[in-house]
């Protein structure tokens, strides 16, 4: 099948380099990097039900790879070395590592802290109410939630880890961290905690990141682009 096909269209460049390493035949083969494409999240205009605590985020299906572990563990972190109690993780999702996280909760003392909420159809409402996105998995071919967040104008920290170091840029529209490390997404969070100043400048270069390279309309017109040079057989 590879080899009837004119060009290659890979949603990151990491995922273009996995591919050139299982299929090396393949560095003969036209290809480009087109990120996907996304949109603000549609959300209602009713009023936030904001609390004096600090919200944090998380869209991730429940299974290993995706690391919400981690996540749930730099809580505890947070909560009890570092005694900021007023904090909520919220967990937007499900899958098999369900039963396990919300057993981890429990171990941990965090019930009033963790929410794991399911699959939900209003994750657009929970973006504008939320403080902090996070996305821990050790292994993306892109990060579409990510990007969503960027999107929406929230601060992001994202792990070192897959595609995702491809869509921020450190320290200036998001923070990347280790995705195994708890003791080092407590830090990241608590930084954003403390510091609402830098917090709200990573927030606003990610979105105007997204908008330039994760738009709908840049997803589009990269693809529009590439199907004329296939039928000009300029490819």
């Amino acid at each position: 099948l590879y080899k009837r096909v004119d060009t290659f269209i890979y949603i990151s460049e990491y995922v273009r380099q996995e591919k050139l390493k299982a299929f090396p035949a393949l560095k003969k083969r036209p290809g480009r990097v087109i990120y996907n494409g996304t949109s603000l999240l549609p959300h209602s205009t009713k009023a936030a039900q904001f609390t004096d605590h600090f919200k944090i985020l998380a869209v991730s299906g429940l299974v290993d790879l995706k690391n919400i572990e981690t996540l749930i563990r730099a809580v505890g972190i947070i909560v009890h070395d570092m005694n900021y109690p007023r904090i909520e993780l919220t967990v937007i999702g499900d899958g098999p590592e369900y039963k396990n996280l919300s057993n981890l909760i429990k171990a941990l003392k965090l019930e009033k802290h963790v929410m794991l909420m399911g699959n939900r159809n209003d994750v657009g409402d929970f973006l504008q109410q939320c403080n902090l996105f996070t996305h821990p998995s050790v292994a993306e071919g892109f990060g579409i939630a990510v990007a969503e967040a960027m999107m929406a104008g929230r601060p992001v920290i994202a792990a070192n880890a897959g595609a995702l170091p491809e869509l921020i840029v450190d320290g200036e529209s998001g923070m990347i961290v280790e995705p195994l490390d708890a003791q080092a997404w407590a830090v990241a969070s608590m930084k954003c905690i403390k510091e609402p100043a830098f917090a709200a400048i990573i927030a606003a270069n990610g979105k105007n990141r997204a908008l330039n390279m994760f738009s709908v309309e840049r997803f589009v017109s990269d693809y529009e682009a590439i199907f004329k040079d296939v039928l000009l057989g300029r490819v």
